[in-house]
Formats: structure tokens, C-alpha cells, sequence
């Protein structure tokens, strides 16, 4: 069995939440700034890449996709064999899940899987879905298309908190606490028992407005030939002076005659995460202003 070894650089897998809260503490930071200026980075945006840096493990996961008797697996959107032995797959036994170990220790920080406190270095042995649970994960079965998701609530051992002032007055055990933008607060913790504990309580607490779990998200390979001919496909569809996907599915021509001309419009600043565009594009073209790279 290949353990799989995950990038965890912002390119392949980041922390979603987080990442959301730098931009909002850059939104106005970047509204406000010249081009040939550098805005000053906040010092809770130096701690918290700090605290991903301390805190991430090349083993950290966003999903693993399975099939029923599917001898392959994808995990982050990278396919690998479960097993060298192709005949080891998931099953439903007796209308049960049956999942072999080699799936969860390919992102296990151990070359075994721990199972009622002991180790089975067996891989092929099959893990039901309270056995699955009682390890941390979570499981989904889709009936239709015979998909089964593997999640790991709480992986990242991380609470992002919003009050009405901006302070926690109860942070449960935790071993790091942030202060950001937006009132909100970042609680890190040194286990996935201790994580959860406290966000169960904080969702009790009548003080708290939001509590979320931090997660990890993905950037999924695409065929970008194949993209392009789909949009063409969906532009010639409709009558459109472009190829775009995303304004054909929002329907925005039937809203354009009730705008009034483009020089009535407000300039309107918008700050999103991105790879980057082509700034000459003719659409695009001395409407950029420089923002921030991370």
C-alpha cells in the first residue's frame, strides 16, 4: 500500500473559512490603496499563516470519493488504488458499509489503522460505518450512483467564532486565540475531542452568533480544452456576443434591458481569491486595480 502524500500549499488544498477571512481583513485595505502602493498586512493575518503552517499535516484531507466495488479511490480529486489487490474494494454487506483500512490509512499519520485500541496493520481487513465513526470520520452513501464520501469532521481542530463584540469569553481549552476582522475569532485546540466539545458548548452559548468548524477545500484538475468547447456549446445556445458559462447559466441577458447605460452605473470594487487574470483582456482592460498576492 502507496501512503499518499498531500500538498498542502495554498495551490492544491486550503483552509476555506480562513482563507475567506483574510480577504474580508484585506477588502478594505485593497479599496483604498494606489496601484503602486503595498497595503500594510495586518499582524492577526502573520499569526494565523503561522497557525495553519504549525498546525497542517501532508496527511490533512478534504473528501475521499469511493465507489461500490470500486478497487479505486480519489482523495482530493487524485485517484490512487486502495490496494495492490485490485479485489479489495467497498461493499455492502448485509446492507452495511464495508470500507478496507488501506483507505483510511492512506491518510493516516501511521502506517496502521487503530481500531477499538489496537493496531491492525491488516489493510485489506473491511471497517464498517460505526467503526469508521468511532475513528473521527464521517460517512455518506448516495443509493443512486453508488458514491460513498468520507469526511473527518474537525480534522483541522479549529473554531472560527463572530459575537457581537468581537471577544469569546469562554474558549474551552483552547491552546491559541486570534482576534480578526468582522468580530470574529479563532480558537485552536490540540485535539479533535477537545474541538468538538467546545463547539457544542459554544453553540449553546446565547452570546455566540456563529460557530463553525474550519475545513479544507480543493482545487479540482479540469481539462481547460474541454471547458472551452462546453462553453462554446452553452454560448451558441443563446444568442450572446461572448463565451461564458457563468453568465449563460445566471440568465443574464433577460436583466440587461432593465439596467440603465453602463456610464449611469457607480464603479463598484470587488476583492475575490483568485490565480489571476489576463489584464489586457478586452473585457478586463483598465479595470483591474493591483491587489494582494498571499
Amino acid at each position: 500500500m502507496t501512503r499518499r502524500k498531500l500538498k498542502t500549499s495554498l495551490k492544491s488544498i486550503i483552509s476555506l473559512t480562513l482563507s475567506l477571512i483574510l480577504l474580508l481583513g484585506h477588502v478594505s485595505l485593497l479599496a483604498g490603496a494606489e496601484a503602486e502602493s503595498s497595503p500594510k498586512v495586518p499582524e492577526y493575518v502573520n499569526r494565523l499563516s503561522k497557525l495553519i503552517e504549525d498546525t497542517s499535516s501532508e496527511n490533512d484531507f478534504a473528501v475521499i470519493e469511493l465507489k461500490n466495488d470500486d478497487p479505486e479511490m480519489v482523495i482530493d480529486g487524485q485517484a490512487q488504488p486502495i490496494s495492490a489487490d485490485e479485489s479489495v474494494v467497498p461493499v455492502i454487506e448485509n446492507g452495511e458499509l464495508a470500507i478496507p483500512e488501506g483507505v483510511i490509512a492512506a491518510v493516516s499519520d501511521t502506517p496502521e489503522v487503530w481500531v477499538n485500541g489496537a493496531a491492525d496493520e491488516d489493510l485489506n481487513r473491511k471497517l464498517t460505518e460505526p467503526e469508521l465513526e468511532a475513528l473521527g470520520y464521517d460517512v455518506e452513501y448516495n443509493e443512486e450512483d453508488k458514491t460513498i464520501l468520507i469526511t473527518e469532521p474537525f480534522q483541522q481542530m479549529r473554531l472560527l467564532v463572530k459575537t457581537a463584540t468581537g471577544r469569546v469569553s469562554r474558549t474551552y481549552g483552547a491552546t491559541d486565540v486570534i482576534n480578526v476582522s468582522n468580530n470574529v475569532t479563532v480558537l485552536q485546540y490540540d485535539s479533535k475531542e477537545k474541538t468538538k466539545s467546545a463547539y457544542e458548548q459554544l453553540h449553546n452559548d446565547s452570546r455566540v452568533l456563529i460557530c463553525a468548524q474550519d475545513a479544507l477545500t480543493y482545487v479540482k484538475e479540469f481539462d481547460s480544452q474541454e471547458v472551452t468547447q462546453e462553453v462554446k456549446m452553452q454560448s451558441e445556445d443563446e444568442e450572446t456576443t461572448y463565451k461564458n458559462w457563468g453568465t449563460v447559466r445566471v440568465g443574464a441577458d433577460q436583466y440587461m434591458e432593465k439596467l440603465p447605460d453602463a456610464d449611469q452605473l457607480e464603479e463598484v470594487l470587488i476583492a475575490l481569491i483568485d490565480t489571476g487574470v489576463d489584464v489586457d483582456h478586452p473585457f478586463l482592460k483598465g479595470r483591474i486595480k493591483e491587489g494582494w498576492d498571499f
